[in-house]
C-alpha cells in the first residue's frame, strides 16, 4: 500500500496543533530573515507524518571530505549518517545530540565522510546481492543489474554537469573534465562538491522520507538548479521534498511545488500562509512582494525599460514593473483585497497619458499616482535635464533650439492629439455607466442610450483641440510635456544637442545614479524628485 502523501505543519499561531496538507509532492517555504524558517525546518524534522521518517539537510554544512573513503558496515554507516552516531544501539534519539550537536538550527553539519561511507557500503551490498543471485542460478545481463546509489549519482551528475565526469574506485571519488586528467575531492570546486553532497544526501534518505533542504541554492549555479532538483525528485518519487529558501527565483521555478510564506515567528508559534496566485499578480511577483519589507510601487514598462528611472528615484519602495497602465491599476486594486498580500502596502505610478483631471483624481484615491508629464520618456526632455546634458558636452546653446523644435512638433500634431484626448474621455465616460439591479431588459437599453447621449463626441473634440492649441500658442514648454505623447521625442531632442540616443540614455542613467549615490544637491536627480509625486513609504 503506497504511503500517504500528506505533510503536517504547525497550525498558524498554534505550535501544538497540526495542520495537514494533502497530496504533497514538494513544498517551497520562503520568508524573510528572522521569520523562523530554520526553526520550522527543525519542527518538521521532529514531526514527520505517520509512516514517514525525516531527513534534514542543513544550510550550515561543511563540504570537505577525505580523499580516501572509510569503509564501514552498512547498518553502522547508515546510522552514522542519519543519527550522527555509528554504533549498533544508535537510534533517532541520538540525532539531536550527535548529528546536530544539540544546536539543530546553527550546528555546522560535517557528515560528508559518513555520506561517502554509506554510498560505498550500499554499493558493496548491491554487488554482494548480485553475486548471491548468480550463485543461486539467477542469470544476469548488464541491464538487469540494479543501479547502486553511486550509479544513480553518476547518471544525475552527467546530466546536470555534462562537461564533468564522476569517477569512483574502491576507496576514492574523483572528477575530471572531458579529455583531462582526473582530480580528487580536495581539488573539486564548491559547486561540484555541493552537487555531489546533495545528490548523495537525497539518495541516501530513508524510504518514504520527508527530505528537508535548507537553502538548496547555496553554491549551485542558477543554470543547473532546476535540473538538479528535478533529477533528485525524479530519483526519489517516494519522498516529499521541503525546501527552505531565500532565493525567490528558485521558489518561482519549482512550478509544481506548493508554496508557503512564513510571515513571523514569536519564539513559540509561526504565522504562515499558503501562496496561491492572486488575481492579476503572477506567482514570481507574489514572491518578490512577500520578500520585500518596503512598500510596493507598481510602475508601467518592463524591468529593462525607461521606467527603471523609478528604482533610483524611489529607493524607499520595492519597484515592480507591470507592463501596461491597466496592469498597474489592477495590481494595486488586487493588493487592497482581503488576503495574505493585503498587509503589504502598495501604490501605483502611471503615465499621465491623456487622462482628465477627474480620472487622475479618481485613481489617486486608490493609491495610483500619475507622472507629471505625458509619458515617462518626457522626463528626459525636462529643461533641467536638457541643460545638464548639453553642459556635459559643451553644447549649451543647443538647448533653446531643442525646446523650440519640441513645441513646433507639438503644434503640427495638435489635431491628432485632440482626437486621442477626446477618445480617452469618451472611454472614461463610458466606463461610468453604472449598473442598477432594478433594471429590466428595456430599462438597461434605455439607460445605456441615455448615457451615450450625454457624451457629445464632437464637443469633446473641439474642447480638447482648443485647449491644446492654447498650450501651443502660449508656448509653455512644461505644459507641452504634459500633453505631448510622441515616442522618440527624447531621442530627437538628444540629437539636437549632439547625442546619439544610446549615449544620451547612458549619460542620463549614469548621472542620476551618481548623484543619488553622492547625495548631490541641485542636479538632475533633485529636479526629477521635485517634479515626481511624493509617494508614502509608511
Amino acid at each position: 500500500m503506497p504511503t500517504s502523501r500528506c505533510l503536517d505543519f504547525p497550525l498558524t499561531g498554534q505550535k501544538a496543533t497540526k495542520h495537514r496538507l494533502d497530496d504533497v509532492t514538494s513544498i517551497v517555504v520562503v520568508g524573510a530573515n528572522g521569520s523562523g524558517k530554520s526553526r520550522l525546518g527543525v519542527w518538521l524534522e521532529d514531526n514527520p507524518p505517520p509512516n514517514r521518517q525525516s531527513h534534514r539537510i542543513s544550510a550550515q554544512r561543511a563540504l570537505t571530505f577525505s580523499d580516501n573513503v572509510q569503509h564501514k558496515p552498512l547498518e553502522l554507516a547508515k546510522k552514522a549518517l542519519l543519527y550522527g552516531y555509528g554504533e549498533e544501539n544508535a537510534s533517532i534519539a541520538h540525532r539531536n545530540g550527535n548529528r546536530w550537536g544539540s544546536k539543530p538550527t546553527s550546528h555546522v553539519l560535517n557528515d560528508f565522510d559518513q555520506l561517502l561511507a554509506l554510498l560505498y557500503a550500499l554499493e558493496r551490498k548491491r554487488d554482494a546481492d548480485v553475486i548471491t543471485s548468480l550463485r543461486t542460478g539467477t542469470s544476469h545481463t548488464k541491464d538487469s543489474i540494479p543501479d547502486s546509489e553511486l550509479d544513480k549519482i553518476k547518471k544525475i551528475w552527467e546530466d546536470v554537469l555534462p562537461h564533468r565526469k564522476l569517477l569512483t574506485s574502491d576507496d576514492a571519488i574523483r572528477s575530471c573534465a572531458v579529455g583531462s586528467s582526473p582530480y580528487g575531492g580536495s581539488q573539486m570546486s564548491d559547486g561540484e562538491r555541493v552537487a555531489l553532497y546533495l545528490m548523495g544526501e537525497c539518495l541516501c534518505a530513508p524510504i518514504n522520507a520527508v527530505v528537508i533542504v535548507d537553502e538548496p541554492e547555496i553554491h549551485i549555479h542558477k543554470a543547473i538548479q532546476s535540473r538538479l532538483w528535478d533529477a533528485l525528485e525524479s530519483a526519489r518519487p517516494d519522498c516529499i521534498f521541503v525546501y527552505f529558501t531565500h532565493d525567490l527565483d528558485f521558489a518561482a521555478e519549482r512550478s509544481y511545488a506548493r508554496r508557503i510564506w512564513v510571515e513571523a515567528f514569536d519564539g513559540t508559534n509561526w504565522k504562515w500562509h499558503l501562496i496561491d496566485d492572486q488575481a492579476d499578480i503572477p506567482t514570481p511577483m507574489t514572491l518578490q512582494i512577500l520578500g520585500s519589507r518596503k512598500p510596493i510601487l507598481f510602475v508601467e514598462g518592463e524591468p529593462d525599460s525607461l521606467d527603471r528611472i523609478y528604482r533610483s528615484l524611489y529607493p524607499g519602495h520595492t519597484v515592480i514593473a507591470r507592463g501596461s497602465c491597466f496592469s498597474v491599476i489592477r495590481s494595486v486594486r488586487s493588493m487592497s483585497q482581503p488576503g495574505f498580500l493585503s498587509g503589504h502596502k502598495a501604490f501605483g505610478l502611471i503615465d499621465r497619458d491623456r487622462r482628465s483631471q477627474v480620472e487622475l483624481d479618481s485613481l489617486l484615491a486608490e493609491g495610483v499616482y500619475s507622472c507629471p508629464v505625458a509619458e515617462v520618456e518626457n522626463l528626459l526632455c525636462l529643461p533641467a535635464v536638457l541643460s545638464a546634458a548639453a553642459n556635459a558636452i559643451h553644447a549649451n546653446e543647443a538647448v533653446a533650439d531643442a525646446i523650440a523644435f519640441a513645441i513646433q512638433q507639438f503644434r503640427i500634431e495638435i489635431d491628432r492629439h485632440a482626437i486621442a484626448f477626446a477618445y480617452k474621455e469618451v472611454h472614461f465616460r463610458l466606463g461610468q455607466f453604472a449598473e442598477s439591479r432594478k433594471w429590466t431588459k428595456t430599462d438597461l437599453e434605455q439607460a445605456f442610450q441615455d448615457h451615450v447621449k450625454t457624451i457629445d463626441v464632437g464637443s469633446l473634440y473641439e474642447t480638447e483641440k482648443n485647449r491644446l492649441k492654447q498650450v501651443a500658442d502660449i508656448g509653455n514648454y512644461l505644459e507641452v510635456l504634459k500633453v505631448f505623447n510622441r515616442k522618440g521625442l527624447a531621442n530627437q531632442l538628444a540629437e539636437k544637442l549632439g547625442y546619439k540616443s544610446e549615449a544620451f540614455q547612458k549619460w542620463f542613467f549614469g548621472t542620476i545614479d551618481t548623484e543619488a549615490l553622492k547625495g548631490s544637491v541641485g542636479g538632475v536627480f533633485d529636479e526629477l524628485k521635485s517634479v515626481l509625486p511624493t509617494i508614502p513609504t509608511l
